[in-house]
């Protein structure tokens, strides 16, 4: 019987494919989980403050040699009506400000995958593809002054590998307001 604790001691950190408690029951967890373990999931995240009418919050992403599995993308808006477009093969000229990328496992403390790059405020020259499209509203009263969408916890979108791909948020709003984006991804493992 291999323990979790046994297995983790063996495989430097990382959680072998199967394992078993010290009842013999196997532990199982979600694939995202798995991929933390394997010290294969990276998150970003970029903000936006005093966001002018009209104003882009823009994120450019490189996928590299391997498709990039997309499984959490948020974004949110302080009070805000707002249009959030994710773009695939827009030709623009590359950002200003690379966007940090840590590994979810930091005891491996792996390093940002190769061939995978983000900026934030890319030149965007022309759109590609358009796959995602929405629009948020501010709404009004107590409990709808804020927004948040995109999660992307029950359903993922693989990015084809040596890609790349445009987050673009607008501010609707006559005001200037606050907007983050988000999102978390893993790699296909060969």
């Amino acid at each position: 019987m291999t323990t979790l604790s046994d297995a983790i001691k063996g495989t430097n950190g990382r959680a072998p494919d199967a394992v078993l408690d010290p009842s013999g029951s196997r532990v199982s967890m979600s694939n995202e989980h798995y991929m933390i373990h394997q010290s294969n999931m990276w998150e970003f995240s970029i903000v936006s403050r005093a966001l002018a009418h009209n104003g882009l919050v823009l994120v450019q992403i490189q996928t590299g040699p391997k498709a990039m599995h997309l499984k959490e993308l948020r974004v949110w808006g302080d009070a805000a009506e707002a249009s959030f477009e994710l773009i695939e093969t827009p030709t623009l000229t590359t950002g200003t400000t690379a966007i940090t990328m840590p590994n979810l496992n930091r005891n491996d403390g792996a390093a940002a995958p190769a061939g995978v790059t983000m900026f934030s405020d890319p030149t965007v020259i022309s759109a590609g593809t358009e796959l995602m499209n929405r629009l948020f509203g501010a709404g009004a009263g107590v409990g709808q002054t804020a927004f948040a969408g995109m999660d992307k916890t029950d359903r993922e979108r693989v990015l084809k590998a040596s890609t790349r791909y445009l987050i673009r948020v607008k501010n609707l709003e006559a005001n200037a307001r606050n907007f983050s984006v988000d999102g978390a991804f893993y790699l296909n493992v060969d």
